[in-house]
């Protein structure tokens, strides 16, 4: 967990709308805790907690009560870490890749 433990921005060269993404921050903790400023489209809720290791590799997020409320497909080429999340915003999902900025 520590190798992805860090503050994520979202890529901008992603195909959702530019706009859209250009704010939000997820902020994971080695403590297994995170913070997200939100985006509509992605089913994060705006704190909880998270760890790797689940189906296929994922990482999975779960609310504040406990319960699985998102996952990402983890990437991880050297130190370079990134989530890839399913945004569902328009009529067809498509992928948003929140690259990480710095080690928390």
């Amino acid at each position: 967990m520590e190798n992805f433990a860090g503050t994520y921005t979202p890529n901008t060269s992603s195909k959702a709308n530019k706009s859209e993404i250009s704010g939000p921050k997820l902020i994971l903790s080695e403590d297994g805790t995170y913070l997200f400023d939100g985006l509509e489209g992605i089913g994060l809720k705006k704190q909880g907690t998270w760890k790797t290791g689940g189906n296929d590799g994922l990482v999975e997020f779960y609310d504040k009560n406990g319960n699985l409320s998102e996952w990402a497909s983890p990437y991880d080429n050297d130190d370079d870490h990134s989530l890839s999340f399913e945004y569902r915003g328009g009529q067809d999902p498509e992928t948003i890749l929140f690259v990480k900025i710095r080690a928390e």
